[in-house]
């Protein structure tokens, strides 16, 4: 039965409180109506249901907004989940390997290239100075690679709301892998032993950047549900 149909069966039933008692004509016996108690049910379940499509719609509008304290917030916030995952190493020879990438892939793929470009960038030069640059300068154009890689999923996401993500996280983990080969003739004073080094790497680079994604797909397609959006 729609709401008006609930409201008008109500409003006809609250016709008489007053119920008389057969067995006592000369008392009169005040009970609360059905109809009352229906109105108020139909009406309380009715303000509910529309409270709670208001807030989420006002969530979703607030997480959205591109102001610039909004997404300087975005940034922060996300910049330090970014610290936080640095600290879950994974195991591998290069020793900055961690769960840094995640939070980046994340907001690329809510908020769009810009704020992943820029928090998978910092990401990794945080996990880079916490494992106290292993790679040396080197880890600068890499931070630049994982902004490359942010901005990528962040636009690839774009193209279909539906199961874009999943294109956008696969870009996201081979730029992450092919990454190290452009800087194979600088991991090595002899260009051969760059390249070894560099294959070397990929494997682990591989597995590092597929964690990530998957931590970051996952935790998108779950909020996404909930938020609608």
């Amino acid at each position: 039965m729609l709401f008006g149909e609930l409201v008008s069966f109500g409003e006809n039933l609250v016709g008489q409180p007053y119920v008389r008692d057969p067995q006592n004509p000369s008392h009169t016996t005040l009970v609360i109506h059905a109809g009352t108690l229906l109105l108020l049910s139909v009406s309380m379940q009715h303000e509910t249901t529309k409270m709670t499509h208001t807030s989420k719609n006002e969530m979703k509008t607030n997480i959205l907004r591109t102001t610039p304290a909004w997404r300087t917030a975005r940034l922060s916030m996300f910049t330090a989940l970014s610290a936080v995952g640095s600290l879950i190493k994974i195991p591998s020879p290069i020793g900055s390997l961690a769960l840094d990438s995640s939070p980046g892939f994340l907001a690329a793929l809510f908020f769009g290239p810009l704020e992943g470009a820029v928090v998978c960038g910092l990401g990794h030069l945080a996990t880079a100075t916490i494992s106290g640059f292993p790679l040396g300068y080197l880890h600068i154009p890499i931070a630049l690679g994982m902004a490359l890689a942010g901005a990528a999923t962040g636009l690839l996401n774009k193209l279909n709301k539906n199961w874009g993500f999943l294109s956008a996280l696969v870009m996201a983990v081979i730029i992450n892998t092919v990454l190290v080969f452009p800087l194979a003739p600088l991991l090595a004073e002899d260009i051969s032993v760059g390249w070894i080094i560099a294959i070397s790497y990929a494997p682990f680079l591989l597995a590092a950047a597929s964690l990530n994604a998957v931590v970051a797909g996952t935790a998108y397609v779950s909020i996404r549900g909930k938020m609608r959006i």
